[in-house]
């Protein structure tokens, strides 16, 4: 959230989320980091993971 889209949007992209995959090894960790600067605003991270049909 943040005083308007834009602002909410900077925020956004100061979030630090590292995905890695290897093969058929996808790693999401458990955590996320925030700019030093910026307050905690129960900011949250959403992954969605989208398989192709008869992929594993």
């Amino acid at each position: 959230m943040g005083k308007s889209d834009e602002d909410a949007l900077a925020r956004a992209k100061k979030i630090k989320y590292s995905v890695s995959s290897a093969d058929s090894i996808l790693d999401l960790p458990a955590g996320f980091a925030i700019d030093k600067n910026s307050k905690y605003r129960a900011q949250n991270v959403l992954v969605l993971v989208q398989i192709p049909v008869g992929k594993k």
